[in-house]
């Protein structure tokens, strides 16, 4: 609903709300992807909503009665499928200094079934998940938007390769996921680096850097009182 002059204005984005007292006033924070007036020529492309809304229902990879974690995923819901297009929990616009390092399973349920990627989310995604051990798809993926800091921009640069990566001839694909292919080593190598513990072993030696200088106090302190120390 539109801001009234008596109703306070909501903005912000990835999770920063902000109020402020005078709907006249730009808010301060990063704009989003797409205005409110976008969004609402989006949802009034009548094509478009027919489109989505005939491809559904779709189904969920962890039903309500899966419980075996945020990690599991059925293999089944992956076969057939050429990629993925992940969406992370956060994709701010334009601020670089207000970027989130945000990185969660949804990223790593793809790569762990053997597929590439294209992500939507913040800039240097695609690089955390190397930080990590994973190899991204490069240059058979254009992924040089994962440089871009313009949520906007980065969310166009994503769509137009989605849109190439779709388009693509059967055969063509073929050539891309054939055995020594381009994409062959990278898929191969994140099957393993999830499938064989390697990646567990990176985020457990990350876990013991962040939690070091906690830790070696309350150690040292144990050391004191076992040597009579106070």
């Amino acid at each position: 609903d539109e801001p009234t002059a008596d109703a306070p204005a909501w903005a912000g984005q990835h999770g920063q709300v902000q109020v402020r007292s005078d709907p006249g006033v730009p808010a301060p924070g990063w704009p989003a992807p797409y205005s409110l007036d976008e969004q609402r020529d989006l949802l009034s492309d009548a094509p478009a909503v027919a489109a989505l809304c005939a491809a559904l229902p779709r189904v969920l990879d962890l039903p309500p009665s899966f419980a075996a974690g945020v990690f599991a995923s059925a293999a089944g819901l992956w076969r057939g499928v050429r990629f993925a297009l992940t969406f992370e929990s956060d994709m701010a616009a334009q601020d670089s200094s207000a970027e989130l390092a945000f990185l969660t399973e949804k990223s790593f349920k793809p790569l762990q079934h053997g597929l590439p990627l294209l992500m939507l989310g913040s800039p240097g995604t695609l690089a955390q998940l190397r930080s990590l051990g994973f190899r991204s798809f490069s240059p058979a993926v254009n992924e040089s938007y994962d440089d871009q800091v313009d949520g906007r921009l980065r969310l166009q640069a994503v769509l137009q390769e989605a849109e190439r990566l779709v388009a693509l001839p059967d055969e063509a694909w073929r050539q891309l996921r054939r055995p020594g292919g381009p994409l062959d080593a990278a898929i191969r190598h994140n099957e393993r680096h999830v499938g064989c513990g390697a990646l567990r072993r990176v985020l457990a030696g990350l876990a013991g850097r962040l939690l070091a200088p906690v830790t070696q106090p309350c150690q040292a302190s144990g050391a004191d009182h076992a040597q009579g120390g106070i």
